[in-house]
């Protein structure tokens, strides 16, 4: 187990196997913690032959504004949701996301509704 304090940190040694790569371009190593996950690339983005970058997204209505599904058919590396370009008051849970292939998230995007009851977004 791996106990760390509030505003703390933990060194946590990981197995050899996992902590050399056999071709550092195209590979990627996920820890898990809790709720928690951290990404480890052997390379910089770069340097890396892992297929570009590809994700769908879903845009839903909701009560306080839009849902956001994204849903990635490669790994998406910090993929950036600048949600308040389209609306300086909009609002999102996590700006920065990184997916593994065939994962999806939901964003809550909440900001203001027009007059006529649409949001300032485009689908």
């Amino acid at each position: 187990p791996v106990v760390v304090d509030a505003r703390g940190a933990a060194t946590v040694v990981v197995p050899a196997a996992l902590a050399t790569a056999v071709d550092p371009t195209d590979e990627l190593l996920v820890a898990d913690l809790d709720d928690v996950r951290g990404w480890w690339t052997f390379t910089e983005p770069r340097d890396s032959t892992m297929p570009t970058a590809r994700w769908s997204t879903q845009l839903i209505s909701t009560a306080t504004g839009y849902e956001l599904k994204v849903r990635a058919d490669s790994l998406v590396r910090d993929l950036a949701l600048l949600i308040d370009r389209l609306d300086p008051a909009a609002t999102v849970d996590e700006m920065f996301i990184t997916l593994l292939r065939g994962r999806d998230r939901n964003h809550a995007d909440h900001h203001r509704q027009n007059d006529d009851g649409a949001a300032g977004v485009q689908q």
